[in-house]
């Protein structure tokens, strides 16, 4: 899920929610709630990409392979 993406791309730049909020211009609840949900809002990916220095569609691509390697630990 792309929220677990996004959790750990913060995570690694050792930044809070808050933290990650003020840098691109949304509340701590609206990272937070993006984080645990997800979105399927195309500007909102491209925002947090934007950020982090990386493709939206790139972090759509890792997202989606993310969701795959979890899926094969059931296998």
């Amino acid at each position: 899920m792309i929220g677990d993406l996004l959790v750990s791309l913060r995570k690694q730049q050792g930044l809070t929610q808050e933290e990650l909020g003020s840098r691109i211009g949304m509340t701590q609840s609206q990272v937070c709630l993006i984080e645990k949900s997800g979105t399927d809002r195309i500007s909102v990916v491209k925002v947090f990409a934007r950020y982090y220095g990386i493709d939206w569609l790139e972090l759509l691509r890792m997202a989606e392979g993310a969701e795959g390697d979890e899926g094969a630990e059931g296998d």
